[in-house]
């Protein structure tokens, strides 16, 4: 006989369990997938001052699997800080930018039906702070919970340690740390939105002396998983010829760039660089895309660092591609509208605005190309003054896939033409580049 002597708590506990219960068990979590992440709050105080700056952005990351218990995964946090300059009048610069490239494992435990994937990355990282960038290593380590087929939570920590010559004599570490949590809603088979928090120091050190600043940010993510049921189900994927599902990282292997300043004009060497980008396509003919060009150039010449920043450009938006052949013989052809985010000069002024994508692709047996253009418009304001930052890029990629798994090879060029003008004055300052990337592309 039903006794209707429970209390609501009792009754909401049960009603819950039920609820969880339909929702059933979920096996381990999915190491295929791309996310696009963007801070809602963030504060940190501001190295030189101590002053408190808030903080906004955008960040990527892309893992692909490889075999059962191994992974490769690359990311990026740009975190930009507005800072106030005068009473009332506040510059949005670069706070902190963080990339990431590494490969791990991961090895998943299940107790009473939920499973618990632990997982541990050695990685090459790359730290930018106020327009200087450094280079080095870091590690990280990490667990993931499936609670159910809907619920994921996250914890992790990362660490990296980077350095910057500032001349022959003196360099500058940037070494970041970490920590956070994560809960993911698994809204079907493909698509997961995120909530998480994290909390970090960033520690500057140099000729002995070290400051450390505290940070803390939230961020919305969206999560895309490639494999989506096919995971749980063990299905193998066919992947095709020209996929707009893929994630890639380049490496700079070479490089120049031309600086045009007053009617004088100056060659200097890229340093170092890296390239990070994805694609996912939730829709047929429909895409979302995210680029992030990060290089530094040897100015060591000109009496400033060997690894500055210039014209870092970080792309977001959304396209379409139409299939042009199929078969043998692949070729499709796409456009992107895109919000677009623009890391100017030494000082890592950010500034913000609209582009656009028009592209071009082709693919034979194992070989495959793309060509491109991208175009954008970057402003910001400082007081009454207005400051443009013009970007227009032209690149090509070649892919070779020499296995049937959905992996290239890459070798992409990318030119990029920047114009810098102020409002009301004549000066202009123009930055050619030219720089090659060795990489790797993962397509599902």
């Amino acid at each position: 006989m039903m006794s209707f002597s429970k209390t609501p708590l009792q009754l909401a506990v049960a009603a819950a369990s039920l609820g969880w219960a339909s929702l059933g068990l979920a096996g381990a979590p999915s190491w295929n997938y791309a996310e696009l992440s963007y801070v809602v709050d963030g504060k940190m105080p501001w190295v030189a001052s101590g002053e408190r700056v808030y903080l906004e952005g955008f960040g990527l990351e892309g893992a692909a699997a490889l075999g059962e218990y191994a992974f490769v995964r690359a990311g990026v946090d740009n975190l930009t800080g507005r800072l106030a300059i005068n009473p009332g009048e506040y510059v949005d610069v670069q706070a902190q930018d963080w990339s990431h490239f590494g490969v791990g494992g991961h090895y998943p435990v299940t107790v009473q039906g939920i499973t618990t994937d632990l997982w541990a990355e050695l990685s090459m990282d790359r730290v930018g702070f106020y327009g200087l960038s450094g280079n080095g290593f870091g590690y990280a380590l990490g667990a993931r919970t499936t609670i159910n087929d809907r619920w994921e939570t996250e914890l992790w920590y990362r660490s990296a340690s980077t350095d910057l010559d500032i001349d022959s004599n003196d360099s500058l570490d940037l070494n970041p740390k970490a920590w956070g949590v994560d809960v993911f809603y698994r809204m079907n088979d493909r698509v997961a939105i995120s909530l998480g928090r994290y909390w970090g120091e960033q520690e500057l050190e140099a000729e002995g002396e070290s400051e450390t600043g505290d940070l803390m940010v939230t961020q919305l993510g969206l999560r895309y998983l490639f494999d989506g049921n096919a995971a749980s189900q063990g299905q193998d994927r066919e992947i095709p010829t020209l996929s707009y599902n893929q994630i890639a990282f380049g490496y700079l292997v070479s490089g120049d760039v031309t600086l045009d300043v007053s009617n004088s004009s100056d060659d200097y060497d890229s340093e170092a660089g890296w390239l990070m980008k994805g694609r996912v396509s939730p829709w047929k003919h429909v895409f979302l895309a995210a680029e992030n060009v990060d290089v530094g150039y040897d100015l060591s010449d000109a009496g400033e660092t060997d690894n500055m920043i210039l014209d870092n450009r970080l792309s977001v938006g959304m396209g379409a591609y139409l299939p042009i052949l199929e078969g043998d013989v692949a070729a499709s052809v796409y456009g992107q509208i895109s919000h677009d985010q623009m890391t100017f000069m030494e000082t890592g002024l950010r500034m913000e605005g609209t582009g656009y994508r028009l592209g071009v692709r082709g693919g034979l047996a194992i070989v495959d190309a793309e060509l491109y253009y991208h175009r954008a418009h970057t402003t910001m304001n400082l007081g009454t003054t207005g400051y443009r930052l013009k970007p227009e890029v032209i690149g090509v990629e070649l892919g070779v896939s020499p296995f049937d798994n959905g992996s290239a090879i890459t070798l992409g060029y990318q030119s990029q033409m920047s114009d810098f003008s102020v409002e009301g004055s004549d000066s202009e300052v123009e930055i050619d580049s030219a720089n090659w990337f060795l990489g790797l592309r993962q397509s599902f």
